[in-house]
Protein backbone atom coordinates (compact mmCIF):
# COMPACT_ATOMS: atom_id res chain seq x y z
CA UNK A 1 0.00 0.00 0.00
CA UNK A 2 1.05 3.38 -0.63
CA UNK A 3 1.98 5.76 2.00
CA UNK A 4 0.77 9.53 1.76
CA UNK A 5 4.55 10.40 0.90
CA UNK A 6 4.21 8.33 -2.13
CA UNK A 7 0.84 10.11 -3.02
CA UNK A 8 2.51 12.70 -2.88
CA UNK A 9 5.46 11.83 -4.75
CA UNK A 10 2.91 10.70 -7.57
CA UNK A 11 1.51 14.31 -7.60
CA UNK A 12 5.06 15.42 -8.33
CA UNK A 13 5.72 13.66 -11.77
CA UNK A 14 1.63 14.70 -12.72
CA UNK A 15 3.24 18.51 -11.66
CA UNK A 16 6.20 17.46 -14.00
CA UNK A 17 4.52 16.76 -17.13
CA UNK A 18 2.75 20.05 -16.95
CA UNK A 19 6.06 21.88 -16.60
CA UNK A 20 7.35 19.49 -19.62
CA UNK A 21 4.30 20.17 -21.54
CA UNK A 22 5.40 22.98 -23.01
CA UNK A 23 8.48 21.93 -24.66
CA UNK A 24 6.68 18.93 -25.68
CA UNK A 25 8.44 16.48 -23.19
CA UNK A 26 5.82 16.13 -21.41
CA UNK A 27 5.46 11.93 -22.22
CA UNK A 28 8.94 11.47 -21.73
CA UNK A 29 8.45 13.20 -18.16
CA UNK A 30 5.40 10.93 -17.75
CA UNK A 31 6.97 7.88 -18.28
CA UNK A 32 10.13 8.32 -16.96
CA UNK A 33 8.79 9.82 -14.00
CA UNK A 34 6.27 7.45 -13.08
CA UNK A 35 8.65 4.64 -13.75
CA UNK A 36 11.24 6.30 -11.33
CA UNK A 37 8.73 6.69 -8.45
CA UNK A 38 6.74 3.56 -9.01
CA UNK A 39 10.02 1.83 -8.61
CA UNK A 40 11.10 3.41 -5.29
CA UNK A 41 7.41 2.34 -3.92
CA UNK A 42 7.65 -1.13 -4.96
CA UNK A 43 11.10 -1.38 -3.52
CA UNK A 44 10.10 0.36 -0.61
CA UNK A 45 7.19 -1.96 0.18
CA UNK A 46 9.09 -5.05 -0.41
CA UNK A 47 11.95 -3.74 2.05
CA UNK A 48 8.62 -2.89 4.90
CA UNK A 49 9.21 -6.69 6.14
CA UNK A 50 6.12 -7.03 8.40
CA UNK A 51 7.21 -10.74 9.27
CA UNK A 52 10.42 -8.83 10.73
CA UNK A 53 8.00 -7.22 13.47
CA UNK A 54 6.95 -9.67 16.39
CA UNK A 55 3.35 -8.54 18.47
CA UNK A 56 2.67 -10.53 21.71
CA UNK A 57 0.12 -9.63 23.85
CA UNK A 58 0.73 -11.25 27.68
CA UNK A 59 -2.06 -13.07 29.65
CA UNK A 60 -3.64 -10.56 31.90
CA UNK A 61 -4.62 -11.25 35.57
CA UNK A 62 -8.31 -11.99 35.95
CA UNK A 63 -9.73 -8.29 35.11
CA UNK A 64 -12.41 -6.99 37.31
CA UNK A 65 -15.45 -5.89 36.22
CA UNK A 66 -16.34 -1.82 35.51
CA UNK A 67 -12.57 -1.19 36.40
CA UNK A 68 -9.61 0.15 34.71
CA UNK A 69 -7.55 -2.71 34.12
CA UNK A 70 -3.65 -2.37 32.93
CA UNK A 71 -3.16 -4.60 29.63
CA UNK A 72 -0.26 -4.57 27.14
CA UNK A 73 0.97 -5.72 24.17
CA UNK A 74 4.58 -6.24 23.48
CA UNK A 75 6.46 -5.23 20.08
CA UNK A 76 9.54 -6.65 19.02
CA UNK A 77 11.91 -5.52 15.76
CA UNK A 78 13.63 -8.71 14.32
CA UNK A 79 15.08 -7.20 11.45
CA UNK A 80 18.47 -5.68 11.23
CA UNK A 81 17.44 -2.21 10.50
CA UNK A 82 15.18 0.27 12.45
CA UNK A 83 11.29 0.27 11.37
CA UNK A 84 8.44 2.67 12.31
CA UNK A 85 5.71 0.42 13.01
CA UNK A 86 2.11 1.63 13.53
CA UNK A 87 -0.23 -1.38 16.09
CA UNK A 88 -4.04 -1.53 15.56
CA UNK A 89 -5.93 -2.85 18.20
CA UNK A 90 -9.50 -3.07 18.72
CA UNK A 91 -11.64 -3.80 21.81
CA UNK A 92 -13.09 -6.98 22.81
CA UNK A 93 -17.07 -7.11 23.00
CA UNK A 94 -18.71 -5.69 25.97
CA UNK A 95 -15.47 -3.72 26.71
CA UNK A 96 -14.05 -0.34 26.66
CA UNK A 97 -10.36 -0.24 25.07
CA UNK A 98 -7.76 2.87 25.12
CA UNK A 99 -5.50 3.22 22.89
CA UNK A 100 -6.60 1.27 20.64
CA UNK A 101 -3.36 2.56 17.80
CA UNK A 102 0.04 3.55 18.55
CA UNK A 103 3.22 4.27 16.22
CA UNK A 104 6.55 3.53 17.72
CA UNK A 105 9.92 3.78 16.33
CA UNK A 106 12.21 0.66 16.66
CA UNK A 107 15.81 0.40 16.56
CA UNK A 108 17.26 -3.00 15.83
CA UNK A 109 16.37 -5.73 18.10
CA UNK A 110 14.37 -3.12 19.67
CA UNK A 111 11.45 -4.15 22.22
CA UNK A 112 8.89 -2.03 23.78
CA UNK A 113 5.83 -2.09 25.42
CA UNK A 114 2.40 -0.16 24.51
CA UNK A 115 0.30 -0.07 28.32
CA UNK A 116 -3.36 -0.03 27.46
CA UNK A 117 -6.28 0.64 29.33
CA UNK A 118 -9.42 -1.77 29.65
CA UNK A 119 -12.98 -1.51 31.27
CA UNK A 120 -14.77 -4.82 30.89
CA UNK A 121 -18.92 -4.11 31.09
CA UNK A 122 -19.89 -7.63 31.69
CA UNK A 123 -18.15 -10.64 33.65
CA UNK A 124 -17.20 -13.88 31.99
CA UNK A 125 -15.04 -14.27 29.33
CA UNK A 126 -13.20 -11.40 27.63
CA UNK A 127 -12.09 -12.51 23.74
CA UNK A 128 -9.27 -10.14 22.30
CA UNK A 129 -9.14 -9.68 18.88
CA UNK A 130 -6.07 -10.06 17.01
CA UNK A 131 -4.55 -6.81 16.73
CA UNK A 132 -2.67 -5.87 13.75
CA UNK A 133 0.61 -4.52 12.32
CA UNK A 134 1.71 -1.61 9.58
CA UNK A 135 5.15 -1.46 8.79
CA UNK A 136 6.51 1.47 6.94
CA UNK A 137 9.81 1.04 4.17
CA UNK A 138 12.80 2.96 4.57
CA UNK A 139 12.03 5.95 2.44
CA UNK A 140 8.40 6.29 3.58
CA UNK A 141 6.39 5.51 0.79
CA UNK A 142 4.95 2.33 1.10
CA UNK A 143 3.73 0.03 3.99
CA UNK A 144 2.69 -3.67 4.69
CA UNK A 145 0.69 -4.95 7.12
CA UNK A 146 -0.01 -8.10 8.99
CA UNK A 147 -2.46 -9.41 11.75
CA UNK A 148 -1.02 -11.18 14.85
CA UNK A 149 -3.80 -14.17 15.40
CA UNK A 150 -1.38 -15.20 18.49
CA UNK A 151 -2.87 -11.69 20.12
CA UNK A 152 -6.51 -13.08 20.11
CA UNK A 153 -6.05 -14.57 23.31
CA UNK A 154 -8.87 -14.90 26.02
CA UNK A 155 -9.04 -13.74 29.29
CA UNK A 156 -11.55 -13.38 32.05
CA UNK A 157 -13.51 -10.42 34.24
CA UNK A 158 -14.60 -11.07 37.75
CA UNK A 159 -15.85 -9.34 40.20
CA UNK A 160 -13.98 -6.66 41.26
CA UNK A 161 -10.66 -7.18 43.19
CA UNK A 162 -8.98 -3.74 42.18
CA UNK A 163 -11.39 -2.58 45.22
CA UNK A 164 -9.41 -4.53 47.62
CA UNK A 165 -6.46 -2.15 47.77
CA UNK A 166 -8.23 0.76 48.45
CA UNK A 167 -7.77 1.67 52.19
CA UNK A 168 -10.57 3.81 52.79
CA UNK A 169 -13.44 0.61 53.08
CA UNK A 170 -10.90 -1.61 55.51
CA UNK A 171 -10.58 -1.52 58.81
CA UNK A 172 -8.42 1.24 60.38
CA UNK A 173 -4.35 0.00 60.22
CA UNK A 174 -5.12 -2.94 58.02
CA UNK A 175 -4.53 -3.08 54.25
CA UNK A 176 -4.69 -6.41 51.73
CA UNK A 177 -2.35 -7.69 49.59
CA UNK A 178 -4.09 -9.36 46.93
CA UNK A 179 -6.56 -11.29 47.90
CA UNK A 180 -4.75 -12.94 51.40
CA UNK A 181 -5.72 -10.47 54.63
CA UNK A 182 -3.30 -9.63 57.00
CA UNK A 183 -4.62 -8.78 60.63
CA UNK A 184 -3.57 -5.98 62.45
CA UNK A 185 -5.74 -4.07 64.70
CA UNK A 186 -9.33 -2.77 64.88
CA UNK A 187 -11.27 -1.31 67.12
CA UNK A 188 -12.81 -3.03 69.65
CA UNK A 189 -13.44 -4.19 73.37
CA UNK A 190 -11.09 -7.29 73.25
CA UNK A 191 -7.34 -6.68 73.91
CA UNK A 192 -5.19 -7.54 71.33
CA UNK A 193 -1.55 -6.68 72.27
CA UNK A 194 0.74 -3.48 72.93
CA UNK A 195 3.21 -1.16 70.41
CA UNK A 196 4.86 1.66 70.62
CA UNK A 197 3.35 4.79 70.36
CA UNK A 198 3.05 6.83 67.03
CA UNK A 199 1.90 10.52 66.50
CA UNK A 200 -1.40 10.07 66.01
CA UNK A 201 -2.78 7.95 68.73
CA UNK A 202 -5.05 8.46 71.39
CA UNK A 203 -3.49 9.61 74.78
CA UNK A 204 -6.56 7.51 75.77
CA UNK A 205 -4.69 4.31 74.74
CA UNK A 206 -1.47 4.81 76.14
CA UNK A 207 -0.35 1.80 78.68
CA UNK A 208 1.03 3.48 81.83
CA UNK A 209 2.07 -0.05 83.15
CA UNK A 210 3.59 -1.48 80.01
CA UNK A 211 5.09 2.57 79.61
CA UNK A 212 6.82 2.31 82.61
CA UNK A 213 8.35 -0.83 82.11
CA UNK A 214 9.95 -0.09 78.50
CA UNK A 215 10.82 3.57 79.44
CA UNK A 216 8.90 4.43 76.30
CA UNK A 217 5.32 5.06 75.13
CA UNK A 218 3.06 2.09 74.62
CA UNK A 219 -0.39 1.89 73.51
CA UNK A 220 -2.99 -0.72 73.74
CA UNK A 221 -4.47 -2.42 70.85
CA UNK A 222 -7.99 -3.80 71.04
CA UNK A 223 -9.89 -5.78 68.67
CA UNK A 224 -13.38 -6.43 68.27
CA UNK A 225 -14.82 -9.58 69.35
CA UNK A 226 -13.80 -12.16 66.80
CA UNK A 227 -15.40 -15.23 64.76
CA UNK A 228 -18.72 -13.64 63.98
CA UNK A 229 -20.65 -14.77 61.19
CA UNK A 230 -21.72 -13.11 57.75
CA UNK A 231 -23.97 -14.21 55.67
CA UNK A 232 -24.20 -13.21 52.03
CA UNK A 233 -27.74 -13.47 50.12
CA UNK A 234 -27.29 -12.29 46.62
CA UNK A 235 -30.42 -12.44 44.67
CA UNK A 236 -30.16 -12.62 40.72
CA UNK A 237 -33.96 -12.27 38.92
CA UNK A 238 -34.99 -10.05 37.06
CA UNK A 239 -34.84 -6.48 38.53
CA UNK A 240 -30.90 -7.03 38.51
CA UNK A 241 -30.70 -6.55 34.64
CA UNK A 242 -29.38 -3.40 33.81
CA UNK A 243 -29.55 0.01 36.03
CA UNK A 244 -26.07 -0.44 37.38
CA UNK A 245 -24.58 2.43 35.93
CA UNK A 246 -21.69 2.74 33.30
CA UNK A 247 -23.11 -0.14 31.65
CA UNK A 248 -23.01 -2.58 34.36
CA UNK A 249 -25.63 -4.83 35.70
CA UNK A 250 -27.11 -3.94 39.56
CA UNK A 251 -26.11 -7.89 40.07
CA UNK A 252 -22.31 -6.81 39.08
CA UNK A 253 -22.51 -3.68 41.96
CA UNK A 254 -24.44 -6.61 44.31
CA UNK A 255 -21.64 -8.58 43.32
CA UNK A 256 -18.73 -6.67 44.01
CA UNK A 257 -19.86 -5.56 47.08
CA UNK A 258 -20.12 -8.98 48.46
CA UNK A 259 -16.57 -9.70 47.77
CA UNK A 260 -15.76 -6.55 49.24
CA UNK A 261 -17.88 -7.30 52.14
CA UNK A 262 -16.19 -10.91 52.58
CA UNK A 263 -12.89 -9.08 52.03
CA UNK A 264 -12.96 -7.33 55.07
CA UNK A 265 -15.09 -9.66 57.32
CA UNK A 266 -12.32 -12.60 56.98
CA UNK A 267 -9.99 -9.51 57.98
CA UNK A 268 -11.94 -9.60 61.14
CA UNK A 269 -11.34 -13.14 61.10
CA UNK A 270 -15.17 -13.74 60.57
CA UNK A 271 -16.80 -17.03 59.40
CA UNK A 272 -18.38 -16.10 55.61
CA UNK A 273 -20.69 -18.10 53.85
CA UNK A 274 -22.68 -16.56 50.31
CA UNK A 275 -25.83 -17.80 48.77
CA UNK A 276 -26.59 -16.97 44.94
CA UNK A 277 -31.01 -17.73 44.48
CA UNK A 278 -33.22 -16.54 41.45
CA UNK A 279 -36.25 -18.70 40.93
CA UNK A 280 -33.86 -21.73 42.18
CA UNK A 281 -31.11 -22.03 44.29
CA UNK A 282 -27.96 -21.11 41.96
CA UNK A 283 -24.97 -21.57 44.44
CA UNK A 284 -23.96 -21.83 47.84
CA UNK A 285 -21.03 -21.67 50.04
CA UNK A 286 -21.37 -22.39 54.32
CA UNK A 287 -19.96 -20.22 56.56
CA UNK A 288 -16.66 -20.69 57.08
CA UNK A 289 -13.51 -19.22 58.54
CA UNK A 290 -11.09 -21.59 57.01
CA UNK A 291 -8.25 -20.29 55.04
CA UNK A 292 -8.39 -19.52 51.23
CA UNK A 293 -12.70 -18.63 51.97
CA UNK A 294 -12.63 -15.39 50.06
CA UNK A 295 -11.16 -16.95 47.30
CA UNK A 296 -14.08 -19.16 47.66
CA UNK A 297 -16.65 -16.54 47.72
CA UNK A 298 -15.07 -15.02 44.78
CA UNK A 299 -14.79 -18.26 42.38
CA UNK A 300 -18.50 -19.08 43.68
CA UNK A 301 -19.93 -15.50 42.57
CA UNK A 302 -18.08 -14.60 39.76
CA UNK A 303 -19.74 -16.16 37.10
CA UNK A 304 -23.18 -15.93 37.96
CA UNK A 305 -25.53 -13.78 35.70
CA UNK A 306 -28.49 -11.70 35.91
CA UNK A 307 -31.93 -14.08 34.99
CA UNK A 308 -35.21 -12.60 33.67
CA UNK A 309 -37.23 -14.79 36.37
CA UNK A 310 -38.59 -13.71 39.69
CA UNK A 311 -36.63 -15.19 42.49
CA UNK A 312 -38.22 -17.26 45.01
CA UNK A 313 -37.64 -15.52 48.12
CA UNK A 314 -39.24 -18.27 50.30
CA UNK A 315 -36.14 -20.66 49.07
CA UNK A 316 -33.34 -18.51 48.50
CA UNK A 317 -33.51 -16.61 52.48
CA UNK A 318 -34.10 -20.21 53.71
CA UNK A 319 -31.13 -21.30 52.20
CA UNK A 320 -29.21 -18.39 53.67
CA UNK A 321 -30.04 -18.99 57.23
CA UNK A 322 -29.07 -22.59 56.45
CA UNK A 323 -25.60 -21.42 56.21
CA UNK A 324 -24.83 -21.10 59.73
CA UNK A 325 -26.23 -22.67 62.96
CA UNK A 326 -25.32 -19.34 64.95
CA UNK A 327 -26.94 -15.83 65.06
CA UNK A 328 -24.98 -13.77 61.94
CA UNK A 329 -25.27 -10.97 60.03
CA UNK A 330 -27.25 -11.75 56.83
CA UNK A 331 -27.09 -9.08 54.06
CA UNK A 332 -29.58 -9.64 51.18
CA UNK A 333 -28.71 -7.67 47.80
CA UNK A 334 -31.78 -7.02 46.01
CA UNK A 335 -34.17 -4.51 44.62
CA UNK A 336 -36.42 -2.98 46.83
CA UNK A 337 -39.36 -3.04 44.21
CA UNK A 338 -39.55 -6.68 45.35
CA UNK A 339 -41.32 -5.42 48.27
CA UNK A 340 -43.96 -4.58 45.77
CA UNK A 341 -44.83 -7.56 43.83
CA UNK A 342 -44.19 -9.70 46.51
CA UNK A 343 -46.36 -9.26 49.03
CA UNK A 344 -45.18 -11.42 51.63
CA UNK A 345 -41.46 -10.52 51.16
CA UNK A 346 -41.78 -7.91 53.67
CA UNK A 347 -43.12 -10.52 56.42
CA UNK A 348 -40.18 -13.24 55.08
CA UNK A 349 -37.09 -10.91 56.18
CA UNK A 350 -38.93 -9.58 59.50
CA UNK A 351 -38.87 -13.43 60.34
CA UNK A 352 -35.40 -13.96 59.60
CA UNK A 353 -34.98 -10.61 61.34
CA UNK A 354 -35.65 -12.71 64.47
CA UNK A 355 -32.86 -14.97 64.61
CA UNK A 356 -30.58 -13.01 62.62
CA UNK A 357 -29.45 -9.22 62.23
CA UNK A 358 -30.50 -8.42 58.65
CA UNK A 359 -29.50 -5.90 56.50
CA UNK A 360 -31.41 -5.58 53.18
CA UNK A 361 -29.23 -3.35 50.59
CA UNK A 362 -31.15 -2.00 47.80
CA UNK A 363 -29.98 0.23 44.69
CA UNK A 364 -32.00 2.73 43.58
CA UNK A 365 -32.77 3.32 39.71
CA UNK A 366 -30.74 6.19 38.27
CA UNK A 367 -33.73 6.20 35.41
CA UNK A 368 -36.41 6.66 37.59
CA UNK A 369 -34.83 9.45 39.21
CA UNK A 370 -33.90 10.83 35.97
CA UNK A 371 -37.65 11.14 34.85
CA UNK A 372 -38.87 11.95 38.09
CA UNK A 373 -37.05 15.21 38.05
CA UNK A 374 -38.24 15.98 34.20
CA UNK A 375 -38.77 19.26 32.86
CA UNK A 376 -42.99 18.88 32.06
CA UNK A 377 -43.27 19.69 28.37
CA UNK A 378 -46.29 18.01 27.48
CA UNK A 379 -48.76 15.27 28.50
CA UNK A 380 -45.84 12.34 27.59
CA UNK A 381 -43.37 14.16 30.34
CA UNK A 382 -46.56 14.83 32.63
CA UNK A 383 -46.94 10.88 32.81
CA UNK A 384 -43.19 9.72 32.95
CA UNK A 385 -42.82 12.11 35.85
CA UNK A 386 -45.39 11.15 37.53
CA UNK A 387 -45.25 7.53 37.24
CA UNK A 388 -41.35 7.97 38.13
CA UNK A 389 -42.75 9.92 41.18
CA UNK A 390 -45.50 7.27 42.17
CA UNK A 391 -43.01 4.42 42.28
CA UNK A 392 -40.27 6.37 43.66
CA UNK A 393 -42.95 6.63 47.12
CA UNK A 394 -43.81 3.53 46.75
CA UNK A 395 -40.20 2.51 46.83
CA UNK A 396 -39.69 4.17 49.88
CA UNK A 397 -42.69 3.28 51.61
CA UNK A 398 -42.01 -0.09 51.03
CA UNK A 399 -38.27 0.19 52.34
CA UNK A 400 -39.78 2.35 55.65
CA UNK A 401 -42.51 -0.50 56.60
CA UNK A 402 -39.21 -2.71 56.29
CA UNK A 403 -37.66 -1.54 58.30
CA UNK A 404 -40.00 -1.32 61.05
CA UNK A 405 -40.41 -5.32 60.81
CA UNK A 406 -36.74 -5.18 62.63
CA UNK A 407 -34.46 -5.14 59.03
CA UNK A 408 -31.60 -2.42 58.70
CA UNK A 409 -32.55 -1.16 55.27
CA UNK A 410 -29.93 0.53 52.87
CA UNK A 411 -30.80 2.51 50.02
CA UNK A 412 -27.87 3.42 47.97
CA UNK A 413 -26.70 4.59 44.33
CA UNK A 414 -25.49 1.67 42.96
CA UNK A 415 -21.91 3.44 42.22
CA UNK A 416 -21.85 4.06 46.30
CA UNK A 417 -23.11 0.69 46.87
CA UNK A 418 -19.75 -1.27 48.24
CA UNK A 419 -18.59 1.80 49.99
CA UNK A 420 -21.92 2.42 52.13
CA UNK A 421 -22.68 -1.39 52.52
CA UNK A 422 -18.93 -1.58 54.38
CA UNK A 423 -19.47 1.75 56.23
CA UNK A 424 -22.84 0.14 57.98
CA UNK A 425 -20.70 -3.53 58.17
CA UNK A 426 -18.61 -1.59 60.47
CA UNK A 427 -21.16 0.47 62.19
CA UNK A 428 -22.69 -2.39 63.37
CA UNK A 429 -19.82 -4.20 64.09
CA UNK A 430 -18.64 -1.49 66.32
CA UNK A 431 -21.96 -1.55 68.23
CA UNK A 432 -21.91 -5.03 68.89
CA UNK A 433 -25.51 -6.32 67.64
CA UNK A 434 -24.21 -9.49 67.08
Amino acid sequence: MVTRRGVLALAGVAALVVVAWPVGLAGWAFAAGNLLVLAAIAADWLAAEPGAIELERPAPEPLSVGRENAVRLIVRNGSARPRRVAVGDGPPPRTRLWPTTATVELGVQDELSIDQTLVPRARGPVRFLAAEVRVEGPLGLAFRERSHPATAIEAVAIADVIQLRERSLLPSGRRIGGLRAIRAEAVGREFESLREYVRGDDYRRISWKATARRGRPVVATYRPERRQTLLLAVEAGRLMVGGGGDGLDKLDRSVNAAVMLAAIAREYDDAVGVTVFSDRLRAALPAAARPGQLRRVLDLVSPVDPEMTEPDWEQGLAAASRLSQRRALVVVLSDAMYLETDARLTARLSLLARRHVVVFAAQRDAELATMAGLDVAGGESLYQRAAAVRLIDQRSAALTALSRGGVHVLDADPDALTEQLVARFHALRSAGVL
